[in-house]
């Protein structure tokens, strides 16, 4: 099981990050001459995309849920996502591949973008149309 969860996160990009983007979530701290006044000290980040999950092929009827956690860099692009809580190594690896397709707002400390962990729940199964509630 460690395998390939370590494959799932060695499959993360490792494209040289721009300058200015900071992937380190180790170093965030913020020297105080770079704090915004009035800011709060702690905001987390915001989705912008979440393009859905895709499951395995052949297993669209299963309902399954995934927790993965990424590392959210300043760029706003996830990086190195873990498995939190698994559902199969199938969804898993769906689930981790689905999140590292999403963009983000940066959180950011005292008002500067850091880098940041987001874990979010994903889930798999049909999908249902909401009832609508029976009249008396």
């Amino acid at each position: 099981m460690i395998e390939w969860l370590l494959a799932v996160a060695l499959a993360a990009p490792r494209d040289p990050l721009p300058d200015g983007v900071s992937c380190n979530t180790a170093r965030n701290a913020v020297p105080k001459e770079k704090e915004i006044a009035g800011a709060p000290e702690f905001e987390p980040p915001q989705i912008l995309e979440s393009p859905g999950a895709v499951a395995p092929a052949g297993r669209e009827t299963e309902s399954v849920k995934v927790l993965v956690r990424v590392v959210v860099c300043t760029d706003g692009i996830p990086r190195t996502p873990t498995i939190v809580i698994s559902g199969t190594k199938e969804f898993d690896a769906a689930a981790a591949t689905a999140v590292l397709r999403w963009r983000f707002v940066p959180g950011k400390r005292h008002g500067v973008p850091a880098a940041m962990s987001y874990t979010t729940l994903v889930r798999f199964g049909p999908v249902t149309a909401p009832q609508e509630p029976s009249g008396s």
